[in-house]
């Protein structure tokens, strides 16, 4: 939970790295959050309004995050246009299942060794 509190936090940092860890945990909880709001707006019969506005909250940092991801790996945020791209998705989806780069990128030094200094 504190990885998705983090994500939101830091909405308008497009800077930096994310570690995997922070990555797919903001996305389980993201997806648990849809998962409710989807039961919400079947309980409340409403067309997606809990589900919209998840969406509109969680837009610009969900995007954020997956940027951070990328320089984790030594990518370009524009990477993240390739889901536009038929089947680029997958493509993401190897790229953020990557181990991060070891040491420091030119997007800052690696999570998983701030994390280990303190």
């Amino acid at each position: 939970m504190k990885e998705f509190i983090r994500m939101l936090k830091s909405w308008d940092n497009w800077s930096g790295r994310a570690c995997r860890r922070e990555y797919w945990m903001s996305v389980l909880i993201l997806v648990i959050f849809i998962f409710a709001a989807c039961a919400l707006d079947a309980l409340a019969n409403t067309k997606f309004m809990f589900v919209g506005v998840l969406f509109l909250f969680c837009l610009i940092p969900s995007y954020a995050v997956s940027v951070r991801r990328l320089h984790d790996i030594g990518k370009s945020g524009y990477w993240l246009f390739i889901n536009l791209v038929p089947f680029g998705c997958f493509w993401f989806l190897y790229l953020v299942l990557q181990d991060s780069d070891p040491g420091r990128n030119r997007y800052g030094i690696n999570p998983k060794e701030i994390k280990s200094l303190f």
